[in-house]
């Protein structure tokens, strides 16, 4: 429908509204489901950059104009072991977050490096794929660092937030065998780190993009616009 308005119409603001209450309320689904049923799903290896594309468009539509989003994959390719449609999940969980910590213009940033995991971390030791998200919101109170991974806590005002990104995110990044840290700064922003152990490539003749179950879910919102 918006690609037969006009730019100038007077209509063209509200279709946008409906369009991203649509897709909010899809993936506030997506996360209540994927939170009662503990993120269970089949796993093999996924490429994070392919994640990172995939995921990349629909973030840039639902945070709009006034918050850039730049992603800047590593140099060479990243597998994990895990489905693509969980990995998508964490990324448009945590950037959706980031988008909310920002009050008015912003940049939220999506980076991955090859990491190494030393002896003596909580950790098994090896390669790992460090996957950042950092956005230039107020950064959070200590209180909001502490509990940022519990589930149902939000610092969104009134009733905006569902405090289910995170720890939905969390939960997930845990059953694939890695783990997440909050660190904010005042005034400045936050990131969200994660670490997650890098997957052996599938055999040859293993199509990966056939693993794990892709699906549609339509919800109905009965909040005004």
């Amino acid at each position: 429908a918006l690609k037969a308005v006009e730019p100038g119409s007077d209509a063209r603001p509200w279709l946008q509204e409906i369009k991203t209450a649509a897709l909010q309320g899809a993936q506030l689904a997506r996360r209540l489901v994927l939170f009662a049923a503990g993120g269970e799903g089949t796993t093999g290896p996924v490429e994070l950059e392919r994640a990172l594309h995939h995921s990349a468009k629909l973030l840039r539509t639902l945070m709009g104009e006034e918050v850039v989003l730049r992603v800047e994959p590593g140099d060479s390719p990243l597998l994990v072991s895990a489905s693509l449609g969980h990995v998508e999940q964490v990324l448009l969980n945590l950037g959706m977050n980031a988008r909310d910590a920002i009050v008015g213009g912003g940049e939220v940033t999506i980076r991955s490096v090859r990491g190494r995991i030393e002896p003596g971390d909580r950790l098994p030791p090896g390669d790992c794929a460090v996957l950042s998200i950092t956005d230039t919101g107020g950064g959070g109170t200590d209180e909001a660092q502490q509990r940022a991974l519990e589930p149902f806590f939000s610092v969104s005002p009134g009733d905006s937030g569902t405090g289910l990104a995170l720890s939905t995110a969390d939960a997930i990044i845990h059953r694939l065998g890695g783990d997440m840290t909050v660190l904010g700064t005042p005034g400045v922003g936050t990131t969200v780190t994660i670490r997650l152990p890098l997957a052996e490539p599938e055999p040859e003749g293993v199509e990966a993009s056939l693993r794990g179950l892709r699906g549609a879910v339509l919800v109905v919102e009965d909040d005004a616009l």
